[in-house]
């Protein structure tokens, strides 16, 4: 290869090395949707895309979770469910036993 031609591609190399290496990456923020969950957006305008997701402002973070959490609706557990279950049954031989003494 002519020494001229390796030259000139370092010399390019060199020459473009600061627009990558300084580069800065744009600035993030968080971005709440309203199940709870976080992630990054670079604006307002970007977080916003015709949903309810709220912006957290610029150089807020995921982790933790800046972002409200909603409601978390009671559950039964699969003790509670038996317990349910036992007790709706009783009901229902309860009731149906006194309907049938109310027919004779």
């Amino acid at each position: 290869m002519n020494i001229k031609v390796v030259f000139f591609i370092a010399l390019l190399f060199v020459a473009a090395l600061p627009f990558y290496a300084f580069a800065q990456p744009a600035p993030t923020g968080a971005c709440c949707a309203p199940a709870g969950g976080c992630t990054l957006a670079t604006s307002e305008a970007s977080c916003e895309t015709g949903t309810l997701n709220i912006f957290q402002g610029l150089g807020t973070v995921c982790d933790p979770n800046p972002c409200p959490q909603p409601p978390v609706a009671p559950a039964m557990n699969e003790w509670g469910m038996l317990v349910f279950i036992g007790l709706a049954g009783i009901g229902a031989v309860y009731f149906l036993r006194r309907q049938r003494r109310e027919e004779r």
